[in-house]
């Protein structure tokens, strides 16, 4: 199961990242050249105290993203910490552990065929968000607003969604929040560092993500 919510995060990612063919009044449309986006979330789950920092760097422009996570889980007093880079170059899925310097990656491409084994996939070119929450289970719950964006709200994999072109702003899991935007910027410099792998990380690729 936490396997393929990830790979349907990763997937519905894709959907919006290839596709601009949306319709404006549900704000899913990637009409922007780039967004920072900073999330900060607290949450308890089985006994187990999460608190997690993470900045998103969207370049619309030249078709890439990464993101850069710092978590903190706290179990019995004991706090562990986890470092994660991700980046979206186009061609390219990269997920990086900072704290032990190794990482996968994974092409675009086939991250699309592992979500079609799965029967989690539409086709990108041809649907819309609707219809793609519809095809996995979901429900439409329509715009809402939140940090001051008309966000397009929607309930899919057991969680609720709040979408503002093209990227998660908030998701909640029952009365929990495991994910919420402090502050969202659009059509910002971003400097081209922020989207280079780190140095002296060991990566492998895959090619399943369900493996």
């Amino acid at each position: 199961m936490k396997k393929r919510f990830i790979l349907l995060t990763i997937a519905t990612g894709l959907l919006f990242s290839c596709n601009n063919q949306k319709s404006v009044d549900e704000n899913t449309e990637a009409n922007y050249s780039s967004l920072v986006i900073e999330y900060v979330t607290d949450y308890e789950m089985a006994g187990m105290k999460i608190g997690e920092k993470e900045t998103k760097w969207v370049d619309k422009k030249n078709n890439r993203e990464a993101s850069l996570s710092i978590k903190e889980s706290t179990v019995m007093g004991v706090v562990t910490k986890e470092e994660t880079f991700t980046l979206n170059d186009g061609v390219w899925y990269y997920n990086i552990n900072l704290s032990d310097k190794t990482g996968t990656k994974m092409k675009i491409e086939d991250v699309k065929e592992s979500a079609m084994a799965l029967a989690m996939f539409v086709n990108i070119d041809e649907t819309g968000m609707k219809e793609f929450i519809e095809k996995n289970g979901g429900k439409v719950l329509g715009n809402e607003m939140f940090l001051d964006k008309d966000c397009f709200v929607y309930e899919m994999t057991g969680t609720k969604q709040w979408m503002y072109k093209g990227e998660v702003l908030k998701m909640m899991l029952g009365d929990k929040i495991m994910k919420q935007a402090v502050k969202i910027d659009e059509d910002v410099t971003i400097p081209d560092d922020k989207f280079k792998l780190p140095e002296g990380v060991t990566v492998t690729e895959i090619k399943n993500m369900l493996e």
